[in-house]
């Protein structure tokens, strides 16, 4: 992910299929996690569905360095994000 720090990608067949990054920027006591992350058309119409369809949005959309991207729980209460990731 191009300008973020300390993120590393993951490639297969230099196809970037997944990332990681380093706990250092994120707040103490966060434990070591993974997320999915979903790429989308439109992100706040997709977390907007996902509202209607039962779900919760735990991080509203923002823009960030990768695209706009939300983290939301499915009404089953599974976490990932969705992303509609700037071009390369």
């Amino acid at each position: 992910m191009e300008g973020a720090e300390g993120y590393y990608a993951l490639n297969v067949n230099g196809k970037t299929v997944g990332g990681m990054q380093g706990m250092d920027n994120l707040p103490p006591g966060t434990p070591p996690h993974w997320q999915v992350y979903f790429a989308v058309d439109d992100t706040d119409s997709t977390v907007d569905a996902l509202v209607r369809a039962g779900g919760n949005v735990l991080v509203p959309p923002f823009d960030m360095v990768a695209g706009r991207m939300a983290v939301v729980q499915d009404p089953q209460g599974g976490v990932f994000s969705v992303l509609k990731p700037v071009p390369m």
